[in-house]
C-alpha cells in the first residue's frame, strides 16, 4: 500500500472521530480554503467551510468504513467510504487536493445509502 492510501485511510477515519468530539480546529486543519459539502438532508443543503465548521458539535457515534480502491490522480484523491451514524449509514465521496505537502478536503457528497 502506498503512503498516500495509507495517509488518506487515516484522514478518512480521523475525520468521523473529530466529528464525533467536536474538534472544529483538527477538521479547519484538513480543509481546502474552500469547501463544498452536500449534506445528506432532503434539500440537499451544500455548505462552505464555515457553515460545515458551525455546525460540528461534540457528540454522535459515527465509524467511518472506507470502501476501496482509493483513487489517486497525482495531487488530487477520491475516497469512497460509508460512515455509520447509529442505525443510519450514509454514502461519502470525498475529493481531496495535495496542497502544501498535505492532503485537504476540498469537496464532500453524502447521501443515505
Amino acid at each position: 500500500m502506498s503512503d498516500d492510501v495509507q495517509a488518506l485511510i487515516e484522514l478518512n477515519l480521523k475525520i468521523a472521530d473529530a466529528e464525533n468530539r467536536g474538534d472544529r480546529e483538527w477538521l479547519a486543519s484538513i480543509l481546502a480554503p474552500r469547501l463544498a459539502f452536500q449534506r445528506a438532508d432532503e434539500a440537499r443543503t451544500v455548505d462552505d467551510r464555515i457553515a460545515y465548521l458551525e455546525k460540528v458539535a461534540p457528540g454522535g457515534t459515527r465509524v467511518t468504513r472506507i470502501v476501496e480502491p482509493i483513487e489517486i490522480h497525482g495531487s488530487r484523491a477520491v475516497v469512497k467510504c460509508i460512515v455509520t451514524a447509529g442505525v443510519r449509514e450514509f454514502h461519502n465521496l470525498r475529493l481531496f487536493v495535495r496542497r502544501d505537502g498535505q492532503w485537504q478536503l476540498l469537496g464532500w457528497a453524502n447521501e443515505p445509502v
